[in-house]
């Protein structure tokens, strides 16, 4: 895990996060292509929060290492400016790009895709929650294909939490900290009870409708509207939440068993139901005769862009790629 940053070629920025930026990189010993993660160091002074999850993050990334749905962490070193987290690099995309290609594509390749990456996804949450990781922040943009549509990769674990060190951390509102109340849980949210794996369940659910239709079921024009509205919905009131008219029953049942407001409800329901419903009669006649074809998913549009020969050398310090 030793390393810095003069032992990498440093390309294109491709990706922004709540405070720190991901930069396409390639290992030059190995000419390894690499994810090179870094956060400021004056920031995470500033914000004590923000430094935490750094550090929850490398956590946690070391807990999975042999957890093949997370993106690994190869190495994580910092100089006078910056900390750096070296991860394994997908050109997929994340899945809100995924999302953006629907309409490029005719409703049964789009559902074909859709069921592919919900049953990756399911797979990649569970095999999470067997490490006794509690992600608690999944999104789109914490979600990243891979060749293999029904292998999903999951990313981002700043938020994340280590079900063995529950009682020594304070509960956190870790859904509003991050900005991503359209996801979140309502016990998240309120913050005033241990979060469980019911969390992800709940999140999961979310996705499931995006999924199928475009749009998340609490989705609103401003972050204290679609609060309004997870809020509404875990004191009872159903009809707070969108559900499109075109989910087919037995994907909406699944979808309202994972939303519902009591997390010991959704832990009951747990992701024993996905794999039968998304192979269900009904879900099949929706869809091709075949299987999609993974091609169909674009590389994402900066692993057209770059190349070795305009990345820059690490060794010349962190002052030439601002």
């Amino acid at each position: 895990m030793e390393s810095s940053l003069k032992d990498y070629m440093v390309g294109v920025c491709i990706g922004q996060g709540s405070f720190g930026t991901v930069y396409h990189g390639v290992h030059k010993e190995t000419d390894r292509d690499v994810a090179i993660k870094l956060y400021d160091k004056t920031s995470l002074n500033k914000h004590p929060d923000w430094l935490n999850a750094v550090l929850i993050e490398q956590r946690v990334l070391r807990t999975l290492v042999d957890c093949p749905f997370v993106a690994t962490l190869l190495a994580a070193f910092h100089d006078d400016q910056f900390v750096y987290l070296v991860l394994e690099l997908f050109l997929k995309g994340t899945l809100t790009q995924f999302l953006e290609q629907k309409p490029t594509m005719d409703e049964q390749t789009w559902l074909s895709h859709s069921v592919e990456v919900a049953l990756g996804m399911a797979g990649a949450v569970e095999a999470i929650h067997k490490y006794h990781v509690i992600h608690a922040d999944l999104k789109p943009d914490n979600l990243l294909l891979t060749a293999d549509s029904r292998k999903v990769v999951v990313i981002d674990f700043g938020s994340a939490i280590l079900t063995s060190t529950l009682s020594e951390e304070p509960l956190r509102k870790i859904a509003v900290l991050r900005g991503t109340a359209e996801y979140a849980a309502p016990e998240l949210i309120h913050g005033n009870c241990t979060p469980t794996v019911s969390v992800d369940l709940w999140s999961f659910g979310c996705l499931l409708h995006t999924l199928w239709t475009g749009t998340s079921p609490f989705h609103a024009d401003s972050e204290a509207s679609i609060l309004d509205r997870v809020i509404a919905h875990a004191n009872g009131d159903l009809s707070s939440a969108n559900f499109g008219a075109t989910v087919p029953s037995t994907l909406l049942d699944l979808i309202c068993r994972l939303l519902d407001p009591d997390p010991e409800i959704r832990v009951c329901c747990g992701f024993s139901p996905v794999k039968s419903v998304l192979n269900s009669d009904e879900i099949k006649s929706l869809l091709p005769s075949t299987r999609p074809n993974p091609t169909l998913l674009r590389d994402t549009e900066w692993a057209h862009e770059t190349s070795r020969s305009t990345m820059k050398d690490g060794n010349l310090g962190w002052g030439v790629f601002l």
